[in-house]
């Protein structure tokens, strides 16, 4: 639900940085200051089937999980403006079902599925991550015709600084 990529840092440990994606509900602009050297984990589109009840089976729950991911109509993502290949190969299930919590065995069940992709550690300075995607479920429901879209401005290694040279700039420093 981050509009703008002022909770990018939160909670983020590790030698992989997680970006997220949106419910589908608004198309935001992230702006994050990403450290020097990490992966980056990117969602495109996925869903996440939870435990309501007892009797819910944990094959229940993924094929809650996958039922729009099988409609895929569309997944794009650039780096830079440039596309990084078929996102359709980047198709990942949980495996079983886990806990919410993991330290508390009683905790939700939950499955998972989607695309995802993981990213080398980008070269410092200031990259843009460009994601959209949606399905087309036949059966319709409350996420069968879900999209997603939107971007972040990573600066890598800290902010980038952007300096405007004029030509009076250009006179004062010649010889």
């Amino acid at each position: 639900m981050d509009p703008d990529g002022r909770l990018c840092e939160l909670g983020q440990e590790g030698p992989v940085w997680n970006l997220a994606g949106t419910n589908g509900r608004f198309q935001p602009r992230r702006q994050c200051v990403v450290p020097e050297g990490r992966h980056l984990l990117l969602p495109i589109i996925n869903m996440a089937s939870y435990q309501t009840g007892e009797d819910v089976t944990c094959e229940e729950l993924q094929a809650g999980a996958a039922i729009n991911n099988d409609y895929l109509v569309s997944a794009v993502v650039l780096l830079d403006g440039q596309p990084l290949g078929d996102m359709r190969l980047h198709r990942v299930k949980s495996e079983g079902c886990f806990h919410m919590d993991p330290d508390d065995d009683d905790s939700r069940l939950a499955a998972a599925d989607g695309y995802w992709v993981m990213l080398k550690p980008l070269t410092p300075g200031r990259h843009t991550v460009s994601v959209g995607a949606n399905y087309g479920a036949p059966e319709g429901g409350a996420y069968s015709q879900m999209r997603q879209t939107f971007e972040y401005v990573l600066h890598v290694g800290g902010r980038t600084q952007i300096t405007l040279v004029t030509p009076r700039m250009l006179e004062a420093s010649a010889p």
